[in-house]
């Protein structure tokens, strides 16, 4: 979070956030409008071609280095509290894309379920808590098949349309 912080030069827990839900790494025109918006907002046009050049030379390595290193620090924890192999595996690989873009390269069936299954909810709720039920169910058929389990969400849109499955 620092590195990424002294990156940006701004807002680095909005920045994570619109990077992180609302924008697609793999779409150019996403990642200039977030590009524009969020790395060195506040700063001059020098310093802001700098950056942008340095982080389209570097950026995807430099996320994936992140999400690598907090689901390793994630599941080392997790091993030091005593959690069993299942747990700290899941946490391993929390952030890997069904497609196989996410930070450990796994991809499909090599993804532990577990895994896939609490990727999704980060998303799910993120929406849900947000903008409603509706919109959860919109992103994740959206992102079904490339960063999300098709399984897991068809289970997930399933579930959603039960009045009872949003209760708890």
């Amino acid at each position: 979070a620092s590195q990424l912080a002294s990156t940006l030069l701004g807002d680095d827990i909005m920045a994570r956030r619109e990077l992180f839900f609302f924008s697609d790494p793999r779409d150019p025109r996403d990642m200039f409008k977030w590009l524009a918006r969020y790395l060195a907002a506040d700063q001059g046009l020098r310093t802001r071609v700098q950056r942008t050049v340095d982080f389209a030379v570097n950026g995807k390595q430099f996320m994936m280095e992140g999400l690598r290193n907090t689901s390793e620090v994630a599941a080392r924890m997790a091993s030091r509290l005593g959690s069993s192999q299942g747990v700290q595996e899941t946490l391993r690989f929390v952030f890997e894309n069904w497609d196989g873009s996410g930070p450990h390269a796994q991809r499909a069936a090599e993804i532990p379920m577990l895994s896939r299954i609490v990727y999704a909810t980060i998303f799910v709720e993120v929406f849900h808590q947000n903008w409603g039920r509706e919109t959860a169910v919109k992103v994740a058929r959206m992102r079904r098949g490339k960063t999300l389990d098709p399984a897991v969400v068809d289970a997930f849109v399933r579930l959603a349309a039960s009045e009872e499955f949003w209760k708890g």
